[in-house]
């Protein structure tokens, strides 16, 4: 995070302000996030680039700092992560490290030994039109009813290489706060009373979880995910399970971007958890992860055939409940890699509104699961985001309709996938 003179992190210091806007706390069943904290990483984040885009003067300066050091031409590391390529003409652009060490340069290096260039840039990255505009871009990622617009969304992710990291950390963090207030509205739902506010600050909540999810996809993120991916147990996670295990159909679309994201090296993950799933949604995480990251090569789409063929024999062996479930999913799967080897075109719905609360785990009128029909028809992380998390698809979404997404996918007799 990058930090001013006296040690305190930019954006978390101009939030201390006392706006109400910042100070707010949302609650789930006793727990609060902290939007401030969130939002105010963001900001520290995407500061810096802004602050060379809004300033002439600063980004010559860089440039004469770049020269001195022999760096021209090197990409600027920042210590919240990310870099940033500053050509002598046109636009910053956020990118990551480059590939070969000496083409990167630490912004630290920069602010080193030139008292004038360092005071120039601190007074632009601190200034009140950097913070606000890196406040007014990021802010609406953390809000389910006033959330970002499709262009804003773009326009963010052209930043992803800088919020990247930020963004998964609080998607894991999100996460953890609904595993602890799930109990709660379940224990309701069995007692037959609804707890609207709490079921809608849930969805709420879910939903900036599959928009971090989005910023944190991008297909370049892909070599630091990978490095990520080897720090867990591969038995028990995956990158989708958080987001599949909620039962919406937009969640799961957002859990198969970030299964793409991560890439071929993550099959081994969820080959492992197929090997081990006893229950259903365990296996149709495996099974959604691995066609997610299949579905866009007809090579890997075989590959994956003969490894769920091979692994569904071993499966029927050994499973002893839900047999049903486990022979629906493996149809499912198989189904579309096989549509996907045969060059088969995706279908129209990838041009339509997703009906997001609906159970990607549910059963189409054809006896398919819908979660493959509609993983099958994923297109760009933009396209995604504009059916499923733009305000305008949001607003769709009503009171009445969240408390019969709770009682129709997490009631006790609907819970035979939890």
């Amino acid at each position: 995070m990058l930090c001013s003179k006296s040690g305190a992190a930019l954006g978390l210091n101009w939030f201390s302000k006392g706006s109400s806007m910042f100070e707010r706390t949302q609650h789930v069943n006793g727990l609060t996030l902290l939007h401030g904290v969130n939002v105010g990483e963001m900001v520290d984040a995407i500061a810096p680039a802004l602050a060379l885009e809004n300033s002439v003067e600063l980004r010559i300066g860089l440039w004469k700092r770049l020269v001195a050091l022999e760096q021209v031409g090197s990409v600027v590391t920042l210590s919240a992560g990310g870099a940033l390529a500053v050509p002598f003409e046109g636009r910053v652009r956020s990118t990551r490290a480059a590939a070969l060490e000496a083409r990167n340069v630490d912004l630290s290096e920069l602010l080193k030994d030139d008292l004038a260039f360092a005071e120039l840039y601190w007074r632009e990255l601190t200034s009140q039109k950097t913070l606000e505009q890196a406040f007014a871009m990021v802010s609406p990622a953390y809000h389910s009813t006033r959330g970002l617009s499709p262009s804003q969304f773009s326009k963010l992710m052209a930043y992803a290489p800088l919020i990247e990291k930020i963004a998964y950390k609080h998607v894991n963090m999100i996460a953890m706060l609904l595993d602890r207030a799930r109990p709660n509205i379940i224990d309701g739902l069995s007692k037959g009373s609804y707890q609207t506010r709490e079921m809608v600050a849930y969805w709420q909540a879910a939903h900036i979880m599959g928009v971090l999810t989005l910023l944190a996809s991008d297909p370049g993120a892909g070599v630091w995910l990978v490095d990520l991916s080897k720090q867990f147990r591969r038995t028990t996670w995956t990158p989708s399970f958080w987001l599949i295990r909620e039962r919406s159909s937009g969640l799961a679309l957002a859990a198969g971007h970030s299964a793409v994201a991560f890439g071929p090296s993550a099959l081994d993950a969820y080959g492992e958890m197929l090997r081990a799933a006893d229950h259903p949604m365990r296996a149709f995480d495996a099974l959604f992860g691995i066609c997610a990251i299949s579905r866009g090569s007809s090579e890997l789409a075989g590959t994956a055939i003969a490894t769920i063929e091979r692994q569904r024999t071993r499966h029927f062996a050994a499973i002893r409940d839900h047999g049903e479930y486990f022979s629906a999913l493996y149809e499912g799967a198989l189904g579309m890699l096989q549509r996907v080897g045969n060059g088969n075109k995706f279908p129209r719905l990838v041009t339509t509104n997703v009906p997001i609360l609906d159970d990607p785990a549910a059963f189409l009128p054809n006896g398919e699961l819908a979660g493959f029909r509609y993983l099958e028809a994923l297109g760009s992380i933009e396209n995604t985001f504009r059916r499923v998390f733009a305000t305008s698809a949001q607003r769709q979404i009503t009171e009445r309709g969240i408390i019969l997404w709770f009682q129709s996918t997490w009631a006790p007799q609907e819970r035979t996938f939890h």
